[in-house]
């Protein structure tokens, strides 16, 4: 990683982490933090609706892999449903899943606004080949905000698809002990 790369990477996890606690990467001598400045995990968990319109769709379908695999086309690393939709709607990732007899793959989706959901479902419908079996709304989640979630990035994950701010592989973003500002 370059010192830019390094410099722009901190800068935007300090701007994540702002209002929970001071960032001592870019801490300059001297500097007066604010006092008392922490996380209220409580308070992210009190009820209302997020700001964007976040949901699990769920299908059943015969072929759960062949349906997660159109998402992608050939030559792009399977990215094409998953980049489409600007600010409008995003969709997370198809997870096929066993377990439950009502539906095979889940897609969650971050959209703008309802009608925008709409949208991505639409959308998700003409790829899959079908309607959804249900769709779970978001009301609550947590972490608050979202982008604090953590995730784990294996070798191979890495290998396959690199990406530098996920280097090196283990847990991701905000994971314990993965924040080299602690």
């Amino acid at each position: 990683m370059t010192t830019h790369q390094r410099i722009v990477w901190l800068a935007a996890g300090c701007l994540v982490l702002a209002a929970c606690q001071p960032c001592p990467a870019l801490q300059t001598p001297g500097a007066t933090i604010a006092k008392g400045a922490t996380c209220d995990f409580s308070a992210a968990m009190t009820p209302g609706a997020p700001e964007r319109y976040r949901a699990w769709v769920l299908f059943k379908v015969d072929d759960a892999q062949g349906a997660a695999a159109k998402f992608g086309a050939q030559g792009d690393k399977g990215l094409t449903l998953l980049t489409e939709g600007g600010n409008d709607y995003i969709i997370v990732r198809a997870d096929v899943v066993d377990g439950d007899a009502a539906y095979n793959l889940v897609v969650p989706v971050d959209a703008a606004d309802k009608e925008k959901f709409q949208v991505a479902v639409d959308r998700l419908e003409s790829v899959v080949g079908k309607a959804p079996t249900s769709v779970l709304n978001v009301v609550e989640h947590f972490p608050a905000p979202p982008q604090r979630s953590s995730t784990f990035v294996t070798d191979k994950e890495l290998k396959d698809c690199y990406l530098s701010e996920y280097d090196p592989a283990g847990r991701h973003p905000h994971s314990p002990g993965a924040n080299p500002w602690g």
